[in-house]
């Protein structure tokens, strides 16, 4: 759409007062002598500069509104008349000016300024209705302006979302998660393609969805509800991808309706999701996850930050799969999963690195983390619960940390780090059966981890080393206290062991010592038939004694 020039030299008047004739207008680029184009009433080029007629007067001229103008006026001689740069006509949207304050700020449009947030109303969005139509024209029209696409405005009030609606790499704002309500019929499903609409890639995307509160309203909403996936990685290399998300909130619309999946983050890099919530209904929906993390370009660099999700099957779960086969840098901080059956569960298909899992609050009822094939494992600072709630079935088992590699290539130097952690389990000894750590591998993967620092409470299985475990070193400034049935069993192969004595009366029975454990690990038992020094311990009497393990057995001393 074009506008109407009015010019500031009508007639044309020569530099004494007379009529020019024959005189020139030349319309640039502002600042520049970048010539630019003009039109006519139907939207036609028109020569450039124009020429007026004998009495100094111009037809018609039309400009771009996206245009800021400099107009440069001269007699039939080449004689300068006039330069007005930047140029402003009517008082209009489009062609009266906005400069920002501050150094290097640039003259732009009004209609430019304006145009850096596209609100849903502008494109006849109505409170309380269905705005999907709304949303694509002001994706659209965001796609088409902006070089790496627009935001879209969903101010406060109440709207409905009724059918599945593409938003390319638009970025979603609203007025704050209690303000701008969005209410999902039908199963309908918002998407982020990471491009423009139509295209399934974009070199540049950086998409920011924030403020707003999103709730399903079918008693089962089949699917993903926010889908948000890149499909491109350009040249064999990570394109820019970066995703932040923050002040969010997916609930469903009452206490028995669900969902099958909450946030789908496909293929993301430079993720930042912070204080988000995800939160299904009980019972909970079988296979329901709260947040996926997934791709076949190889993830990385995800940052989680104050994120809850309750009541879902998985509330954090990480499929790595394709191109790359697994993740680069997770990092969970702050985060909340509360009465799910697993909170975080990483599973990539071959040999990756780096899962932070930091000052977390999980409480599941089944298993609170899984991590496989990866490297760098660091879970530090989190209080890990077993789920208990009256209106839940009890489980048969519970597992704290499982670790497991089946990757020939997971053969790194690092090692994983497990400390400061505290798992609390519940006094009663069955059901559920309490593990605080399991670590298991196939095909020689490594499984070398540290643990230390931490404090379990009615756990009856503090760890359970199988037989493709290895490298696994337990410090001895590990806590333990109530109903404790076993601290240690290991049937792997170069795992250290140095059970907790002196900090705490934690005693084994000859019988429970573990076996397979490096040379010159302590302990203490209480059922010693002898007491003498370097012998070898036998059970079955009440003596309480120090003993340690020479590498074939434990001994006296």
């Amino acid at each position: 759409m074009t506008t109407l020039f009015t010019t500031p030299f009508v007639p044309a008047l020569n530099l004494i007062g007379g009529i020019a004739g024959a005189a020139t207008l030349t319309f640039y680029l502002t600042g520049t002598t970048t010539l630019q184009t003009i039109y006519d009433a139907d939207g036609n080029p028109l020569s450039n500069p124009i020429t007026a007629d004998a009495f100094g007067r111009f037809d018609d001229i039309y400009l771009d509104p996206m245009v800021i103008y400099r107009v440069v006026e001269k007699d039939k001689f080449g004689a300068l008349l006039g330069d007005v740069d930047p140029f402003v006509g009517a008082p209009t949207a489009a062609n009266s000016i906005f400069i920002a304050a501050g150094t290097g700020a640039i003259v732009r449009t009004v209609q430019n300024k304006l145009r850096d947030i596209f609100d849903i109303r502008d494109f006849g969005a109505v409170p309380g209705t269905d705005i999907s139509a709304a949303l694509t024209a002001a994706a659209i029209a965001a796609s088409s302006y902006a070089t790496t696409n627009g935001a879209i405005r969903i101010p406060a009030g109440q709207w409905r979302l009724q059918t599945n609606t593409n938003l390319g790499a638009c970025s979603l704002i609203g007025d704050g998660s209690r303000s701008s309500l969005i209410f999902i019929d039908n199963n309908s499903k918002i998407t982020f393609t990471g491009g423009g609409i139509g295209q399934n890639d974009y070199p540049i995307s950086q998409i920011n969805i924030s403020g707003l509160y999103f709730e399903t309203t079918s008693t089962h909403h089949v699917g993903t509800v926010i889908d948000i996936g890149f499909s491109t990685r350009s040249g064999g290399s990570v394109p820019a991808r970066t995703l932040y998300i923050e002040d969010v909130q997916l609930l469903t619309a009452n206490t028995t309706n669900s969902f099958d999946l909450g946030i789908n983050l496909f293929n993301c890099t430079n993720l930042v999701m912070s204080h988000v919530t995800v939160a299904n209904a009980y019972p909970i929906q079988a296979g329901s996850i709260g947040v996926q993390i997934g791709g076949d370009l190889q993830p990385v660099d995800m940052h989680f930050d104050g994120v809850y999700v309750s009541f879902c099957d998985t509330a954090f779960n990480g499929i790595g799969t394709g191109f790359g086969l697994g993740f680069e840098g997770l990092y969970f901080d702050k985060c909340l999963a509360l009465f799910c059956n697993i909170g975080v569960n990483i599973n990539s298909a071959t040999a990756h690195t780096l899962v932070t899992i930091t000052n977390c609050n999980i409480n599941c009822f089944q298993k609170n983390i899984v991590i496989n094939n990866m490297d760098n494992i660091h879970i530090t600072n989190n209080a890990l619960y077993v789920a208990s709630a009256p209106w839940h079935t009890i489980e048969s088992d519970w597992i704290g940390i499982q670790i497991d590699n089946n990757d020939a290539n997971l053969n790194y130097g690092s090692n994983n780090i497990i400390t400061n952690n505290r798992f609390v389990g519940t006094p009663t000894p069955n059901p559920p059966i309490k593990t605080g750590i399991t670590v298991d591998a196939l095909n020689g993967a490594n499984t070398a981890t540290i643990i230390g620092k931490n404090v379990f409470a009615d756990i009856q299985y503090i760890y359970q080393l199988f037989s493709g475990s290895n490298n696994v070193i337990i410090h001895n400034d590990n806590l333990y206290d109530g109903a404790v049935t076993t601290v240690f069993t290991n049937s792997g192969t170069s795992n250290s062991y140095a059970p907790q004595g002196c900090e705490r009366d934690l005693p084994f029975t000859v019988s429970t010592l573990p076996t397979n454990i490096q040379s010159g690990t302590r302990a203490y038992v209480t059922d010693a038939t002898l007491t003498t020094f370097a012998t070898t311990v036998a059970g079955g009497g009440s003596n309480k004694v120090p003993v340690f393990y020479n590498g074939t057995n434990w001994v006296i001393g």
